[in-house]
């Protein structure tokens, strides 16, 4: 019996199997590598959600591509939306909108009740 055992394994093309299990790990494996360098250095998508982004994106949450190419650039402008890490929750992150810029002062109105209103933003 163990040498029937022994003749069928022989018989199994062991290399062919090899081979091929090697050739999917490989493909998944530089999949995987150029899925991270994608996402890290060129751009990815988000999902945005929450009341901060109203009119622009909906509460229920938009999908937003994300562009890291220009920030490397330096050519943020007033009006862009950016992510970053929350100060609070390292771990979350965050979408805001940008409203001023290195140089700019920025001036907060009060509504009647002592919310904060409305912002004003000036260019030196």
């Amino acid at each position: 019996m163990a040498r029937r055992l022994f003749e069928r394994a022989r018989s199994i093309p062991w290399r062919s199997i090899a081979r091929e299990a090697f050739d999917t790990v490989s493909f998944f494996t530089k999949f995987a590598c150029v899925v991270h360098i994608t996402h890290t250095y060129v751009g990815g998508i988000a999902l945005s959600s929450g009341p901060s982004m109203l009119p622009t994106l909906s509460l229920t949450g938009d999908v937003v591509v994300i562009d890291r190419i220009t920030t490397n650039f330096g050519k943020i402008k007033q009006g862009d939306l950016v992510l970053l890490r929350s100060p609070e929750n390292p771990r979350k992150v965050i979408l805001k909108r940008v409203t001023g810029l290195e140089g700019d002062h920025i001036r907060y109105l009060s509504t009647e009740n002592g919310h904060l209103g409305e912002n004003i933003v000036t260019s030196s």
